[in-house]
């Protein structure tokens, strides 16, 4: 990244991939999933105990938590690529990112955060409900993952993982 340094002080990220947002406009989004919670089993009545044999003499150590696997697409003349494309005359980009994003997972988002960079508009945001499938013909495969692969990709993959650093950092 050309200029990670500035983003930890609040200025802007410098992508090189994406189009000029002074130009033709761009936006993306790193959509997140959210964790399911665990299922959590009901109080036992009163009066009723556990079984000796069945209780534990030792606690278990808690588990180190899995970071929240995030969307990401294949598009047959790129490669794997956040969801996102061109902002439509009359757009803002938070329309223009919610709609790239359906039209290419089929799944709704709630846009959580824009990170600011002199390239487009780049979004954090929640994965929501699934409304059908994707609606571009470009877009051959979406998967789910919580890291970024290091082939196939239709950007450097410097790029992808500056915005995750980023969004992690954020507690995503």
């Amino acid at each position: 990244m050309e200029n990670s340094s500035s983003q930890a002080q609040g200025g802007p990220v410098q992508f090189a991939g994406a189009p000029s947002a002074t130009g033709a406009g761009f936006v993306a989004v790193l959509a997140f999933r959210e964790r399911k919670p665990l299922l959590k089993r009901k109080q036992r009545p009163e009066g009723k105990k556990r079984l000796l044999l069945l209780s534990r003499k030792k606690p278990k150590p808690p588990k180190v938590p899995k970071p929240n696997k995030f969307i990401i697409v294949f598009n047959h003349k790129r490669g794997w690529e956040l969801p996102g494309g061109g902002i439509l005359q009359g757009e803002t980009p938070e329309q223009a990112a919610s709609r790239e994003f359906l039209e290419e997972t089929g799944y709704d988002v709630s846009l959580v955060e824009r990170i600011v960079s002199d390239r487009g508009a780049f979004f954090i945001g929640k994965l929501g409900k699934r409304r059908g499938k994707p609606q571009d013909d470009d877009i051959k495969e979406i998967k789910f993952l919580r890291d970024v692969p290091k082939d196939g990709l239709a950007f450097p993959y410097e790029e992808y993982v500056e915005l995750l650093r980023i969004a992690r950092g954020k507690g995503y």
